[in-house]
């Protein structure tokens, strides 16, 4: 579990809550900066086409106003057959024209209105997908912190089991600590009196041994016997102290 909570960790870092949020704020500022754009590119366009139009109506008012002249010169000089053949000539020629910048007129609103159903059917589908997009970012924003706040508890109680466990372990050192005290204590009353039990035993040793030489009698006929016994006092007298020289220089034991 706790494998899993640090790979989510590694995972999910801060550096990647930053990213995504950067990522938001830049689909945001995008979105803010083309809107006004492509408001802006559809405003001259409607400007270009607004001016187009009232171009060429006037010019159509223009033609209108010469036709109606020339066609009031040519009645009034109707003797001027070449003129009003050449005044014809042009009519026709103005007609043409008018009807070509007509058509194209015609052409060029219709390329318009086509690019402008383009450009707004590009806009709407540019907000859903943002929309879409931001929604989604949001989601998984919200999905990050759920589990940061997750893995934030685990980790604030796995840091108050491990504080518990050291106070338990640092209580139960302490407990032993004191019990190895009472311990050594107890040893050491022991061995003393162990030493003066050894002690008073050697002393009673060898005041029973002066006593027995002490009670023995002095005749000749008895000195074989007496001479054995003293050596017998002697020999026990060595092994006492022998073995009282082997107490006191016994090291004494250490116990952890």
């Amino acid at each position: 579990m706790l494998t899993m909570n640090n790979e989510t960790n590694s995972k999910w870092s801060p550096k990647i809550l930053m990213t995504y949020a950067i990522f938001i704020d830049f689909g945001l500022l995008s979105f803010l900066i083309i809107m006004p754009l492509l408001k802006l590119i559809q405003t001259i366009l409607q400007l270009i086409y607004l001016t187009i139009i009232n171009w060429f109506h006037s010019m159509s008012s223009i033609f209108r106003r010469w036709k109606n002249r020339l066609h009031c010169s040519s009645k009034r000089y109707i003797h001027r057959s070449r003129s009003s053949i050449f005044v014809d000539n042009e009519f026709k020629t103005v007609n043409i024209t008018m009807d070509k910048l007509l058509n194209e007129n015609r052409i060029l609103k219709e390329r318009f209105d086509k690019l402008e159903e383009r450009c707004q059917q590009w806009i709407a589908d540019e907000q859903i997908y943002l929309l879409k997009r931001i929604q989604h970012l949001e989601d998984e924003n919200r999905r990050l912190n759920e589990n940061y706040q997750a893995y934030q508890k685990q980790s604030e109680k796995c840091i108050g089991s491990v504080t518990d466990l050291i106070i338990k372990t640092l209580f139960t050192q302490e407990e032993l600590r004191k019990q190895c005290t009472n311990l050594h204590h107890a040893i050491d009353t022991v061995q003393m009196r162990k030493n003066t039990q050894q002690n008073e035993s050697i002393i009673q040793s060898k005041r029973s041994i002066s006593c027995q030489l002490t009670s023995n009698p002095s005749n000749v006929e008895n000195r074989h016997t007496t001479n054995d016994q003293s050596t017998w006092f002697h020999q026990q007298l060595m092994i006492v102290e022998e073995n009282e020289q082997k107490t006191t220089n016994q090291p004494s034991r250490t116990y952890i």
